[in-house]
């Protein structure tokens, strides 16, 4: 949903002139890609100090950093699969390491339950990605799905930017959203499997 909404309004219109200048300056797609997952490392390090406010704004930065690498790639003429692959990869890394500084944090306060939640939204989180993938590799044009990452990284640093009592509340949304998502893609791509057989 937000991934459509940030290509449309935000990628191409604000994300392109951006790029142009970066590629002007010779910096590649897969620096910003680094960048990125640098960015997130150091937001899992504010997380886990409970520096709520600071994680999120390094999360968001790292955010916008996985916006640009793709604009730069596409203006630069450096689309590759190895960058593609890469991006899928470090986005992973990237999640990982902020839901362990939150779950480093819950521990440090000696909250099981909180660490439970954050375990299990990584689990969520990697079910979204891995479902699409996978499905993507049987049927065509695969869409569906509502808690990508773009939704996760603005729900979490509305988390973070709110406080603590906010971000338990961000937690437990995204334990349910993480896997109502994972599981509707399941179910869609049980249908269009279906669908494709039924049309043979």
């Amino acid at each position: 949903m937000l991934s459509d909404f940030g290509r449309r309004y935000l990628s191409k219109p604000i994300g392109r002139p951006i790029a142009r200048v970066m590629a002007k300056f010779g910096i590649l797609p897969n620096q910003l890609t680094a960048l990125g997952l640098v960015l997130s490392l150091i937001s899992a390090i504010l997380f886990a100090q409970g520096r709520f406010a600071a994680g999120g704004v390094f999360l968001l930065l790292s955010g916008v950093f996985d916006l640009l690498d793709g604009q730069l790639a596409k203006i630069a003429n450096r689309v590759t699969f190895w960058g593609a692959y890469l991006d899928s990869v470090t986005d992973r890394y990237s999640d990982t390491l902020v839901f362990l500084g939150l779950a480093w944090y819950y521990t440090q306060h000696q909250e099981p339950i909180y660490v439970i939640l954050v375990s299990l939204t990584i689990t969520g989180a990697l079910l979204v990605s891995y479902t699409k993938a996978r499905a993507e590799t049987i049927i065509k044009d695969f869409s569906s799905g509502l808690m990508e990452r773009p939704e996760r990284i603005i729900l979490l640093a509305i988390g973070a930017f709110l406080g603590d009592k906010v971000m338990r509340f961000i937690l437990w949304s995204l334990v349910l959203l993480v896997h109502f998502t994972a599981l509707e893609r399941v179910i869609y791509t049980h249908k269009r499997i279906r669908g494709d057989k039924k049309d043979e």
